[in-house]
């Protein structure tokens, strides 16, 4: 991750569709006590049929969970990476005691488009060593923007959201790339320039 303008742990980097994110820098997770970073959404509380872990404060997979618990009334089950996500084929249907919701899969040149709500979903790399996933936001000619958390320590482009990236159509197939929108010529330089995107997940509700 990029290390200037960083944000504090716990500072809210923005917000989008009523969702925070928070700051994931400066933190050393004492692994041995693992459970005390967790997150949990009391039923009595969000007024859903069950418990929600919402993931560990402040990482990727706890915003994205967190988002579609806000949005879709959903929640993935636990994974070790964010990349497992992606072979998840199914979600928790919060409003039902035992129910389960579809979660369909669009890998990166899908003829179907992204909507606002799916999860992009990146894959382990050096880089990256637990994979990654961000929210899309916000879908228009050409281009995706996403919300995420723990991605760069600078925190946000924008308060609602943190990225926008160009998306190709060719031949009725969408390709959502790396390359920032107006931050074309700098392309080259970023951290992140070569990382690979699997594709998106969406609840099917």
């Amino acid at each position: 991750m990029r290390q200037y303008n960083k944000k504090q742990w716990g500072s809210v980097l923005g917000e989008a569709h009523n969702v925070k994110a928070y700051s994931n820098v400066g933190i050393h997770y004492d692994h041995s006590k693992w459970n005390s970073y967790k997150s949990f959404l009391k039923k009595e509380e969000s007024g859903l049929m069950r418990d929600v872990l919402l993931g560990v404060k402040y990482q990727c997979v706890e915003y994205a969970r967190r988002f579609i618990v806000t949005n879709f009334a959903a929640a993935f089950k636990e994974i070790n990476c964010a990349d497992q996500i992606y072979q998840l084929n199914n979600v928790d249907d919060l409003t039902t005691l035992n129910g389960t919701l579809q979660f369909s899969t669009f890998p990166n040149k899908s003829n179907s488009a992204p909507q606002i709500g799916d999860l992009i979903i990146y894959p382990r790399t050096q880089k990256q060593p637990y994979g990654h996933v961000a929210v899309i936001v916000e879908v228009g000619n050409g281009y995706v923007c996403v919300a995420e958390q723990n991605y760069e320590d600078s925190g946000w482009t924008k308060n609602n959201y943190s990225r926008k990236l160009k998306m190709n159509q060719t031949n009725g197939q969408y390709e959502i790339t790396q390359v920032r929108v107006g931050l074309e010529h700098q392309y080259q330089y970023w951290w992140d320039r070569n990382e690979v995107i699997l594709g998106w997940k969406r609840v099917c509700r």
